[in-house]
């Protein structure tokens, strides 16, 4: 048995019932009683576990939503919790100490279905940060492969360049730059100016996970409602993806290949409709 799952079931019946239904639009009764007993381990009969939800109810730690239906509360013991942390770019937290506050507004993506409807905020799969000079080796590390299939699928195997070469050659760093980290590794990258969707690649083991989506999303917050994509004509995985979002080929340009213009290449541009 691991420390923190130790110390939840020494925690109380409240505690852990607040703990593992917080981030849940509500609970029912049954819920929380095969939570006690059953996931953890708690030998009490179902009463006590009821006659702590009330008691719950009178600390403001729960609410009845309906009959026998409750959720986590926004208060305890009385007292309105209003501490709303603001942080820039999500990477330091360390000096704010364990349950010292309420909320976290980061420039991290979420998920928008409850976005304007209350209820709790459920954050993206994948944390997004702005890039930093350190994280330059694990981009490399998702570009090359990622590069060499999109080219492959245009047809022009023969013009890949690994990104130590093509991030000054094409401009990287000209243009916003954000990273998508699962678990502390960087998945996937994207590059942005007000106009343009310039790069996005995604760690090939990650492929078809929500990386690229969760990118995207993250960028159109951020760019022009007539924000271009250039895509490489055969290149049909990205453009799936980018119809998802609602941009479509608005028409065909033939020229050479930025960055290494031997290469002649035809692209698909895209605008959102």
């Amino acid at each position: 048995m691991g420390l923190e799952e130790s110390s939840m079931k020494k925690a109380t019946i409240q505690m852990n019932l607040f703990d593992y239904f917080y981030e849940q639009d509500n609970f029912t009764i049954k819920e929380a009683t095969e939570l006690v007993k059953e996931v953890r381990g708690k030998r009490v009969n179902d009463e006590s576990i009821r006659a702590r939800i009330y008691e719950g109810i009178d600390r403001g730690i729960f609410k009845r939503v309906s009959r026998g239906v409750y959720k986590v509360g926004s208060q305890i013991n009385g007292t309105t919790n209003q501490c709303l942390l603001i942080n820039g770019d999500g990477r330091d937290l360390s000096m704010i100490k364990d349950n010292s506050i309420d909320g976290i507004i980061t420039d991290h993506p979420y998920k928008l279905p409850k976005q304007l409807k209350g209820g709790n905020r459920n954050f993206a799969e994948y944390e997004l940060f702005k890039y930093e000079e350190k994280d330059f080796e694990r981009l490399c590390q998702v570009h090359d492969p990622a590069r060499k299939s999109e080219l492959e699928y245009a047809g022009l195997p023969a013009a890949f360049l690994p990104l130590s070469i093509a991030a000054e050659r094409e401009g990287l760093f000209e243009y916003q730059v954000y990273v998508a980290e699962d678990k502390g590794l960087v998945v996937g990258f994207i590059a942005f100016s007000d106009t343009e969707l310039a790069w996005l690649y995604v760690d090939r083991s990650c492929a078809r996970q929500g990386v690229g989506s969760e990118l995207m999303r993250f960028a159109l917050e951020r760019v022009q409602d007539d924000a271009e994509i250039e895509v490489l004509d055969g290149n049909e995985p990205a453009l799936a993806l980018y119809a998802k979002f609602g941009f479509t080929t608005v028409r065909m340009v033939t020229g050479v290949m930025p960055g290494n213009e031997s290469f002649p290449v035809t692209v698909h541009v895209l605008e959102r409709q």
